[in-house]
């Protein structure tokens, strides 16, 4: 072996001992940076499965390659889901699906919902910058969403009480005003059914005359047979007898609907009329709302009857406390327009009272007028409740009688004769003065409602003729 050789060896022998040197070190440099590598991998599972929010990586096939532990303590493991859209319960591509609607290089970040059961779920698609893989980030929002929802469900209350006492503003504004009660409470019942869900309503309510037709009968969507229908048996069940009254259910429209009857009262223990409802479905504070229109609606009726009251008075004869003509005037029409419509009865006693002229002249107008008045307090303590005594003026009388036949007058009329001439008059100088009456009634069961009063009032002066057959006519 030359030198050369021996020289060339060396130089082998020490370029592979460096070689080995370098090489040892880049397998320390290696197992390093693996061990740096592998903490960093572990780092990132601890975050990845810390996480609270759900990580999957989908290809764009939509097939997972991976996902943490939120969506694998969720079922995914359990039920082996491959496709990204089992991971929220669905058996096919969901269809506001980003990956459906963009191209890979246009999809940078995209957000869709999800409703999986009784929770909201909010997907983020994230393209991967340097892979054709997807990163999905599943956040439950249930708490968020139904926060939402709450806070809109409580708009939306305020909001449906504002609406509530808006209206409820404006109708107790119409009724300080001069417009007609009917306007008034058909507005009031259209807000009312509205409000409470309802098909349909009549407010039914009685007058201050007690008997005959009720003083209001507003309807909203019902028939005309219906209203009659209802009137009808409200007339059956007069308020005076009854603390309370309900129309029977066998009585009511047969509808799918049910009905509901709310009574309108003046006192605690006195019923006035009656509400009835055709419901459908009740709102939550159905009976919130009720309520509160109801006491509207009861001071606004009482307040109005009690008018009526006051306003009836102006129509009271002065001298006897019974009703004037002009009264009379405005029950007839009633009582014949009633009878027409509903087939209800009256009837009408017309009443003279005989020999007030020689009264007048041997003992005074003052005695005539003591004669007048002891008459009319007799006729009206012989009334029964709701029968309507009048002076027409002077010496004439009339009685009127709603829901009364030709029967029931004639026996109404003898009791009033019997008690009138049973009674003397006794006149301060010791005189007495008997008291004769020349009567004659007639109903609108025998004859027709406008010819009621006409053939009363004939019949009375055919008893008058009979009585000055034995009685001097004064002159």
């Amino acid at each position: 072996m030359t030198i050369r050789d021996i020289t060339k060896e060396a130089q082998l022998l020490q370029e592979f001992i460096l070689l080995k040197k370098e090489l040892e070190a880049q397998k320390v440099l290696k197992q390093k940076r693996d061990a740096e590598i592998l903490h960093l991998q572990r780092n990132i599972d601890l975050v990845r499965h810390a996480f609270s929010d759900g990580i999957a990586i989908i290809d764009n096939n939509l097939n997972i390659i991976e996902t943490n532990t939120y969506n694998k303590n969720n079922g995914y493991e359990r039920l082996k889901r491959k496709k990204c859209y089992e991971l929220i319960g669905k058996r096919r591509q969901c269809d506001n699906c980003p990956l459906i609607s963009h191209a890979k290089l246009d999809l940078k970040k995209e957000i869709i919902g999800h409703k999986k059961e009784d929770k909201y779920i909010t997907e983020e698609c994230i393209a991967s910058p340097d892979s054709n893989n997807y990163i999905l980030i599943f956040k439950d929002t249930t708490k968020q969403i139904k926060l939402i929802e709450k806070i809109k469900e409580q708009q939306n209350t305020i909001e449906h009480q504002r609406d509530i006492f808006m209206h409820l503003s404006q109708i107790m504004t119409e009724m300080q005003q001069n417009i007609k009660t009917e306007d008034i409470i058909y507005n009031f019942l259209k807000t009312l059914i509205r409000l409470l869900n309802a098909n349909s309503a009549i407010l039914l309510v009685e007058g201050i005359r007690k008997k005959g037709a009720p003083w209001l009968s507003i309807a909203i969507n019902m028939s005309q047979e219906q209203v009659d229908s209802f009137i009808k048996e409200f007339m059956k069940h007069p308020m005076r007898k009854h603390q309370s009254i309900f129309i029977h259910i066998d009585k009511m429209p047969d509808t799918r609907y049910s009905w509901e009857q709310i009574p309108i009262y003046k006192t605690i223990d006195k019923q006035i009329g009656i509400l009835i409802l055709e419901t459908i479905n009740k709102p939550a504070d159905y009976q919130a709302i009720l309520t509160t229109y109801m006491d509207a609606l009861n001071s606004y009726l009482n307040n109005k009857l009690l008018s009526m009251q006051l306003e009836e008075r102006a129509n009271i004869d002065g001298l006897t406390g019974l009703y004037n003509r002009s009264y009379h005037e405005l029950i007839i029409k009633e009582l014949q327009i009633n009878a027409a419509k509903y087939k209800t009865p009256f009837a009408v006693i017309m009443i003279d009272l005989n020999g007030l002229k020689p009264v007048n002249d041997n003992h005074g107008h003052e005695a005539g007028d003591k004669l007048i008045i002891t008459t009319a307090e007799l006729i009206k303590k012989t009334c029964r409740t709701d029968d309507i005594p009048v002076r027409l003026g002077g010496d004439e009388f009339c009685v009127l009688l709603p829901q009364t036949d030709s029967q029931q007058a004639a026996i109404v009329a003898e009791r009033i004769k019997t008690v009138c001439e049973n009674e003397k008059l006794l006149l301060p100088n010791g005189t007495e003065i008997n008291i004769s009456l020349s009567m004659g009634y007639a109903a609108s069961n025998e004859v027709a409602p406008e010819e009621v009063l006409k053939t009363a009032d004939e019949r009375m002066y055919a008893d008058k003729a009979k009585y000055y057959e034995t009685h001097e006519k004064a002159r």
